[in-house]
């Protein structure tokens, strides 16, 4: 049976949490700005640069070749 994440933590794909901390620390890899995590769709998102990364087994995707362009950027 899956545990529960402990308080301030959020779960990963696989059940694994991703620390408020951790989160706290990301940067887009290309640009250095902020990301925004959304826990639903399990991606990152870079507002500044226009580019989106999935989250795959729990683990963050920073790849920027395999990072996903958003539309009208």
């Amino acid at each position: 049976m899956p545990k529960e994440p402990e308080q301030g933590q959020k779960a990963g794909t696989d059940g694994g949490p991703i620390s408020d901390r951790l989160l706290a620390i990301l940067v887009c890899p290309q640009c250095r700005g902020d990301l925004e995590y959304d826990r639903t769709a399990q991606k990152f998102t870079c507002p500044r640069c226009g580019l989106r990364y999935p989250i795959v087994n729990g683990v963050p995707n920073f790849l920027i070749e395999e990072a996903e362009r958003i539309e009208g950027r």
